[in-house]
């Protein structure tokens, strides 16, 4: 009995339409409600029934098992290695002894799973299964590894892999049981916007935002996946040493016969200027340590004891942009050329002009590698929209032509360091050889297709006949049950992907990349919740009354960052710093709280972006150094760290004591500012003057100039007198703080463990007897039992913080002005704050802030 299969050719006979008859067509696929196949005759799809279709290039059972036994396995095997796989497993269905001999043969799956997946994925799996000791000489773990990559429907995190190459590397070998370790590995692995590529055996890190690095050049780390160890290689003599960058591509190329990685645009990390664009090509080779630097490309060995960097510096010719950021690269035609889709471009660039209309941008570059000649060619089809914060990969089937496959990302034009709108998540696929364009489904029969939440900055990578798709953001949380998606290359349809267990350490962050199985840096998802955080912080009672306030009303405060130059350890002081800050710590991480240390502005801002805590709501209380610095430091950072739609709040009398300013020295202003969208940029939306006695306050035009700042804010001896004479209604002690922004960034963010005891005095640090009287005389014990003002003040605070009123300018404007009644309160007759105490530290004072942001 004949049998047919998808793909098989056949014979027509006995057709009505005579014409047809001895025709030869193809099989596609039988249509089981209608009981006939469709074939393909000439270009013409048919449907015609079984009795009409004569196989004519079945292989006769009898005939196969005596040719198999003939030819001998080894001749056998050969020639499957040249067939197609659909055909090869076709073949084995023929005979008992075919089959066998298909199943069983070691080297026909393996050459099958290095046709279908990355050899930097083959090791790991390798790694994975016994070490890859005896796996590699079992047919079966080929064809299971052949399986599972042709479906991609299942995966597991590795914890082994991972613990063995943190603990393995020699770089971590040395500090396995201290606070360096973790430091090392923060310095080794943290990073976003950078890039993961696979190059044989090898997962190589390249650049990205590490702002306590000190170097000037392009940080490589290199992840061997046969010895499951990291390294920081150095560079070879000779190399070129590129400036550190990020939300660069790379891709792996292969100039003449030399596998490397080819490293496009980018921005400096440090300075936020463009890099070079696409007309300069960085190669960075990978050479054994005993390679000379001006030496030709030898083949890494596992001989090799330790790597170097050889980092290329090329020019190409072509029309491309001077400067570029946020694209999507990748190769193909063997790594012989390369095509680059979407990014951003300075206005200025003479190719800004083909993509400033993003949306009918219907062009991509095309570069010749062994020539360094680019060329922009037009595409056609469904175009998508040129995109930035992207993902793109080249796609190769078993069967298939190359196809170049773009998803999700940002429409909109962003500059470093900024985000916008996420775009759809559905795929797109270049036909390289055609360059048409073609859309992913969104319906099917009727119904509704899966299509993953929109996101960016998201890590992806080329698995088998799919693209797995691992974390990213967008405006709104994604859901966890899609945290890792798998993405059909040839269809684009998409599946939430099952695994098996959880990620052992941090979960599925942002800004991650993916290559050859290996998820590297990214950044921590914070906790949901309430991220308190007071910026001069000083002696910490403020801070204590206020967080006691939210807690009690209900509002679910989840960390608490405290930033003051004093809590760096070099300064000053700082023992007795530490040891009120251990009191803090004591207090609330045993209600839930974890408590962050940081000595600067900046320092916060770092962490607020790298752990992705991004305050959606600001609040100043008064700070002269903030308010003074607003435009040039507080402003520009506000822009980095807010959410997009995020709102800025500040309080403040401005000029104070100075006596100068058209509506008096004691008036409050309070100004509200809004994170745009569309602008990346902070602008103001409403501003009112509260003068003393004032219930809602005076709107004031928006682009009217405002009082400036005072220099300083005195505090005469009347003032501390009035204080004394007002002491039941004024709130703890605040003191002096320092400037907030530093040059030099020393050391990462301090935190504070978690402490179980609730007596303060269990968790204080080992100071000598003469240091402890010196701290409590300067920072005396918090009195726990202190009532707190829990009127005006909380209340105001409480429903400033609620998440509903964050697009509620009215009900925002009516909190504040709750708000400045407290601030009234606390104003002298001469204009000054008086919170709490004031220090007094060469006769002069100055105020304290707090932020708040919600997640």
């Amino acid at each position: 009995m004949e049998v047919l299969r998808p793909g098989g050719r056949v014979l027509l006979h006995s057709l009505a339409a005579e014409e047809l008859n001895g025709s030869v067509g193809e099989l596609q696929a039988f249509h089981e409600d209608k009981g006939r196949w469709a074939v393909i005759v000439g270009n013409a799809p048919k449907l015609l029934k079984p009795g009409n279709l004569k196989a004519i290039d079945a292989i006769d059972p009898v005939k196969a098992s005596i040719t198999a036994e003939v030819l001998g396995e080894d001749i056998f095997m050969r020639i499957c290695h040249f067939l197609p796989a659909a055909i090869v497993t076709a073949t084995g269905n023929c005979s008992r002894n075919v089959h066998k001999q298909l199943k069983e043969s070691i080297s026909l799956w393996q050459s099958l799973c290095y046709s279908l997946l990355d050899e930097a994925v083959i090791t790991l799996h390798l790694a994975a299964s016994d070490g890859g000791v005896y796996a590699d000489q079992t047919a079966e773990f080929w064809r299971t590894l052949f399986r599972s990559g042709y479906k991609a429907d299942a995966f597991y995190y590795e914890h082994s892999l991972r613990q063995r190459c943190l603990h393995s590397s020699e770089l971590f070998q040395q500090h396995l049981d201290g606070a360096v370790y973790f430091e090392l590995r923060q310095k080794v692995l943290g990073a976003s916007g950078h890039t993961a590529s696979a190059l044989k055996d090898f997962v190589v890190t390249v650049g990205g935002w590490r702002p306590w690095s000190l170097r000037i050049d392009l940080h490589v780390a290199v992840l061997d996946l046969k010895k499951m160890t990291l390294s920081e290689p150095s560079l070879a003599s000779g190399s070129e040493r590129p400036q550190r960058r990020l939300r660069h591509s790379s891709c792996t190329v292969c100039p003449g016969n030399s596998p490397c990685i080819l490293v496009l645009g980018g921005c400096n990390d440090k300075t936020h200027d463009p890099c070079d664009g696409l007309q300069t090509l960085l190669f960075l080779q990978l050479l054994p340590g005993c390679t000379s630097g001006d030496a030709k490309l030898t083949e890494l060995t596992e001989s090799a004891d330790r790597l170097e960097l050889n980092w290329k510096k090329v020019p190409a010719s072509g029309q491309v942009p001077q400067a570029i950021w946020h694209h999507a690269a990748d190769s193909f035609s063997s790594g012989k050329k390369v095509v680059v889709f979407g990014g951003d471009i300075p206005p200025r660039d003479p190719e800004f002009i083909f993509i400033g209309d993003r949306a009918y941008a219907n062009y991509v570059y095309i570069l010749e590698v062994d020539s360094q000649r680019w060329e922009r060619v037009q595409t056609q089809g469904q175009v998508p929209h040129w995109r930035s914060l992207h993902f793109g990969a080249t796609f190769s089937s078993l069967t298939t032509a190359e196809h170049f496959v773009i998803m999700g990302g940002c429409e909109e034009h962003l500059e470093i360091f900024h985000g916008g709108r996420p775009a759809t998540m559905r795929g797109y696929s270049l036909n390289l050889s055609t360059l048409r364009w073609k859309r992913g489904a969104t319906r099917r029969k009727g119904s509704e297709l899966f299509v993953p939440a929109p996101r960016m900055r998201f890590g992806a990578q080329r698995y088998g006949r799919h693209l797995l798709v691992y974390g990213g953001h967008g405006i709104e949380a994604i859901p966890e049950d899609e945290e890792l998606l798998v993405l059909n290359a040839t269809d684009l349809e998409w599946r939430k992907a099952e695994v098996a267990n959880e990620a052992s350490e941090f979960g599925v962050a942002p800004a991650a990349a993916l290559a050859g199985g290996c998820v590297l840096g990214g950044v921590q998802l914070g906790p949901r919740g309430v991220c308190y955080a007071s910026l001069g912080s000083g002696l910490l009672r403020f801070d204590f009354c206020l967080l006691e306030m939210l807690l009690a009303k209900g509002v679910p405060v989840t960390s608490v960052h405290l930033v003051d130059s004093q809590y760096e350890p070099d300064a000053q002081g700082y023992m007795r710093h530490k040891v009120a800050l251990a009191q803090f710590a004591a207090w609330f991480s045993s209600r839930g709280v974890e408590v962050y240390v940081h000595y600067s502005l900046e320092r916060y801002a770092f962490e607020a972006r790298r752990t992705s805590a991004l305050p959606k709501m600001v609040l100043q209380v008064d700070c002269f150094e903030l308010t003074a610095a607003f435009d040039q430091e507080v402003k520009p950072t506000l822009e980095e760290v807010l959410e997009l739609g995020g709102l800025y709040c500040a309080l403040t009398s401005r000029e104070g004591a100075s006596g100068a300013g058209s509506m008096g020295s004691t008036c409050a202003w309070a100004e509200i500012w809004r994170l745009i969208p569309e602008t990346g940029r902070m602008k103001m939306e409403s501003l009112t003057c509260f003068r003393p006695g004032d219930v809602r306050g005076i709107d004031v035009d928006v682009d009217k100039p405002l009082p400036r700042v005072a220099g300083c804010f005195c505090l005469p001896r009347q003032t501390l007198t009035l204080e004394k004479q007002h002491s039941d209604r004024s709130l703890p002690v605040l003191k002096q703080i320092s400037p907030m922004v530093k040059e030099n960034l020393r050391s990462p963010p301090e935190k504070l463990k978690p402490m179980a005891a609730r007596d303060p005095m269990d968790a204080l640090p080992k100071v000598s007897d003469s240091e402890m009287p010196k701290a409590f005389a300067k920072f005396p014990q918090i009195d726990w039992d202190q009532p707190v003002n829990k009127s005006v003040l909380s209340k105001a605070v409480a429903d400033i913080v609620k998440k509903e009123q964050i697009k509620d300018t009215k009900r925002l404007k009516a909190a504040l002005a709750r708000l400045s009644k407290v601030y009234e309160k606390q104003v002298g007759p001469d204009g000054f704050a008086l919170i709490g105490k004031p220090l007094r530290l060469n006769e002069e004072t100055r105020f304290a802030c707090f932020c708040m942001g919600f997640h």
